[in-house]
């Protein structure tokens, strides 16, 4: 058996390097004592409630308040052990992938629930008895001062936003603080899209129809969700939303079932609009490297004198001649007009040899 001692010898050779290499490498010397993995798994599974705190500020040489404080402060995280041991710590990243609807349309069965899809960052909220423990999508974890009344024994899958979550409001959702310690805004808050017991999460299945997990959802925290008998009355709802600035819809079959998996089956699509504009082309540059004596990018121009370049897209229409573009009407599509007056993800899609200059956007 292990002796303290020896697991504090562990921890501090650990400690005597900040190369993810040379921590890796370390956690692999040791694969073979059982002792040091179980204590691994005791501190950093998140599953696993002590009813306390460890204190970050008292002494980092004691195994009790380093499990309570949920780190052995060695600059290892549940990622870094897992690599070296396979599967030890049970990861909070877990998450259903959608089909993207609006890339590759299928049909989908008819009576469906949508919702608003946010622009914002996903979290895993674990609501245990004794707290409730924040994830990013990659299984990092974060600290949020916030009040959520959320019932515990269950993890809810939330879009942690800032205002209303429209497009543009993501990058005011960024994790603060050093690494390690990432604490998420006052300002941000959730809207939670979907709820499973603990227990599914960690078999990462359940076999819950969505239609009785929602109601699992309180109200108070609940993403904007409407029934839609048919994919026409889903696309009229889509462009009502497009239009008030957000970003898509979700849809989700009433007998879904929720699984970890990216296998992305149409019982739960997303739904994406790029918005479109007509900008009138005032220059063609030439491109670099591979590129070069064909047109690398061209040079718009909108109504209201915004310029910038793009070069997105343009192998879509062939290699086309100087002197295609310039002096015409080229509709491109993009994400959003971020609030500095920048399109955001502009592609080009054609010339618009049909609209005069005066009909730019």
């Amino acid at each position: 058996m292990t002796s303290q001692e020896d697991l504090l010898d562990i921890i501090e050779e650990l400690r005597t390097s900040n190369s993810k290499l040379f921590k890796e490498e370390c956690l692999r010397r040791h694969s073979a004592n059982q002792d040091w993995k179980d204590y691994l798994f005791a501190v950093y599974n998140p599953f696993i409630t002590y009813g306390e705190s460890g204190d970050r500020n008292y002494n980092q040489d004691n195994l009790t308040n380093l499990k309570l404080c949920r780190s052995v402060n060695a600059g290892i995280t549940a990622v870094t052990i897992n690599k070296a041991y396979p599967g030890l710590i049970p990861t909070a990243s877990k998450m259903m992938k959608a089909y993207d609807y609006g890339k590759k349309p299928k049909p989908i069965p008819e009576g469906f629930w949508a919702g608003i899809k946010y622009d914002g960052n996903y979290a895993n909220l674990i609501v245990t008895e004794d707290e409730i423990q924040f994830y990013s999508s990659g299984g990092h974890q974060y600290t949020h001062d916030i009040d959520l009344r959320l019932t515990p024994g269950f993890v809810y899958m939330a879009e942690r936003i800032h205002g209303d979550g429209k497009l543009g409001d993501r990058r005011r959702c960024a994790l603060e603080g050093p690494k390690g310690a990432k604490v998420a805004k006052v300002s941000n808050h959730y809207k939670i899209f979907e709820v499973v017991t603990i227990t599914d999460f960690n078999l990462g299945v359940s076999a819950a129809s969505y239609e009785n997990r929602r109601g699992l959802i309180p109200d108070c925290y609940a993403a904007g969700e409407i029934w839609c008998p048919s994919i026409e009355e889903a696309e009229d709802w889509l462009d009502d939303l497009i239009l008030e600035g957000f970003e898509g819809i979700v849809m989700k079959q009433p007998d879904m079932v929720w699984k970890d998996t990216k296998s992305r089956k149409i019982d739960l699509c997303k739904w994406k609009k790029r918005l479109t504009a007509d900008l009138y082309c005032i220059e063609e540059i030439e491109g670099e490297g591979s590129s070069k004596g064909i047109i690398g990018s061209i040079r718009l121009r909108d109504s209201n004198g915004l310029e910038f370049n793009v070069g997105s897209g343009l192998s879509l229409n062939g290699d086309l001649p100087f002197g295609s573009y310039v002096g015409n009407v080229v509709e491109i599509e993009y994400e959003h007009i971020n609030p500095e007056g920048t399109y955001v993800q502009p592609v080009v899609v054609s010339i618009r040899h049909d609209k005069p200059i005066t009909d730019i956007d």
